[in-house]
């Protein structure tokens, strides 16, 4: 090798389990079902006992309800009203269990890295991430009782279409049996090419771009086993399928350029572009009237279920939406009529607007099928470093995040699909459509259609958010 040349080649492969999380464990502990407390829901309070007919009064609390504790809704006289019958529901508690074989989260990385440094100055690198999944959790409810058939755009059902939306065919008189297990074959690679110079003394910059692809087939964010069951993946098919699918972390692509001047006077003028794609999403239905709305495939969970998208949102055999009948809250049956046109009218620009959902007409979407924005962002910071202590240093620095938002209140947006009061960021999930219920007249648990309710001024994309303002950051660092 010259001076001028020089060329490395770095690898590595390795293990990694990371911190153990303790909380796939502490869940049955806290969920044993032989400890803790059976919940008893009642709808009924003191306020409303004497004058709402379909309340459900919860027993009074005194010695011989402690005793023997109530499995029901007690029926007794208030003080002022009629006597009403209590539930009939037992209560009950939800159980968390854990797979004999279970594992902890485990990983295998491999890497490997070229460097090279060109005459003309220029050094390039060429690095290599694989990762793969030896063992991650993955959630199952043994108390479901299986397939009970499809819905009438292929959807697997688990339970029963109601009027108001779906029911959950259950063994054992529990709802939940949450089991954690262990799923293998998740894996993400990254190639990352960086070219990087110093042009002359006071100036030098670098350019990096990235490739990457995430597959998976479930992702748990959660403290706890019912939110990680919920909300590890969005589906239409088996809640048991182990295929891999686009995971909620993927990016293909990456861009990341600095740039640094430093004056006589020494000061730093430094500059950082980051740009990367958009992460996934899903749009799922969301939580309307009526129990068990929101629950598509009738499994006992809501928001988490794909959508199906209308070849033709006005086509009633598609897709109903409330008032179709000349029924809505506060609307006569003309006014109903219409308003459900005008929704049918905007959910049907709305698709054409959203390249995933477009391409999705007439089946139900894939995992993780849509994608947010491309994202853009500028960092300016400026240094001036103050000579103190002898050969030790003083630096002001004052940092810029976001600075195109600082320049015009426009620029620098992060625009993110709105999630609609779903999951926050332990999910990957929007609310696209609202459900109020089902049309079940005449119907067969293959022929019954939602009926829902779709937010007229929708926007596909929200910048409403901290990392669309810029932030400034002074501080003050002392090296030695």
């Amino acid at each position: 090798m010259t001076g001028d040349q020089t060329n490395q080649l770095r690898g590595g492969l390795g293990y990694f389990t990371g911190t153990p999380p303790f909380v796939y464990l502490s869940n049955a502990f806290g969920n044993s079902g032989l400890s803790g407390y059976a919940s008893l829901t009642c709808g009924g309070n003191a306020t409303n006992q004497g004058n709402n007919a379909t309340s459900t009064i919860p027993p009074p609390f005194n010695a011989a309800n402690i005793a023997t504790p109530p499995t029901s809704c007690a029926p007794f006289t208030p003080a002022v009203g009629p006597t009403r019958p209590g539930a009939t529901t037992a209560a009950s508690s939800n159980i968390a269990t854990i797979d004999p074989n279970f594992r902890f989260p485990q990983y295998q990385k491999i890497s490997m890295g070229y460097d090279h440094r060109f005459p003309s100055g220029l050094v390039g690198s060429l690095e290599g991430l694989y990762t793969k999944a030896l063992s991650n959790p993955f959630y199952s409810n043994l108390a479901l009782a299986g397939k009970q058939g499809t819905d009438r755009n292929g959807r697997i059902l688990y339970g029963t279409l109601t009027p108001t939306g779906g029911t959950a065919a259950t063994v054992g008189g529990r709802q939940q049996v949450i089991d954690v297990t262990d799923v293998h074959g998740d894996y993400t690679y990254a190639i990352t090419g960086t070219v990087q110079k110093t042009f002359f003394d006071n100036f030098q910059g670098s350019l990096a771009y990235s490739y990457s692809q995430t597959r998976d087939v479930a992702a748990t964010t959660s403290s706890t086993q019912g939110s990680n069951y919920r909300y590890q993946r969005d589906l239409s098919g088996y809640l048991e399928d182990r295929s891999l699918t686009r995971g909620k972390e993927d990016m293909p692509h990456r861009i990341i350029a600095t740039g640094t001047w430093r004056l006589k006077t020494l000061t730093d003028f430094s500059l950082v572009y980051v740009g990367n794609s958009g992460a996934p999403f899903d749009y799922v239905y969301g939580v309307g009237a009526g129990s068990g709305s929101g629950d598509a495939n009738a499994d006992g969970q809501s928001q988490n279920d794909l959508v199906y998208v209308p070849k033709d949102a006005h086509d009633p055999n598609e897709i109903l939406f409330q008032g179709f009948n000349g029924v809505a809250p506060g609307l006569t049956a003309a006014q109903a009529v219409l308003e459900s046109q005008a929704q049918a009218d905007a959910f049907d620009r709305y698709i054409d607007r959203v390249q995933c959902l477009k391409k999705s007409r007439g089946k139900l979407l894939s995992r993780n099928a849509c994608r947010n924005p491309w994202q853009n962002d500028v960092d300016v910071s400026v240094g001036q470093s103050l000579k103190a202590f002898g050969q030790q240093n003083l630096q002001l620095r004052l940092d810029v995040i976001n600075f195109g938002n600082l320049l015009n209140k426009r620029w620098g947006w992060q625009n993110f699909s709105d999630q609609n009061n779903t999951c926050g960021p332990i999910c990957s999930a929007t609310t696209l459509l609202t459900q109020q219920g089902n049309f079940t007249t005449g119907r067969t648990q293959q022929t019954i259609q939602g009926i829902y309710a779709f937010n007229k001024t929708m926007k596909p994309w929200n910048a409403d958010n901290a990392a669309s303002n810029y932030r400034m950051q002074l501080s003050m660092r002392y090296s030695f």
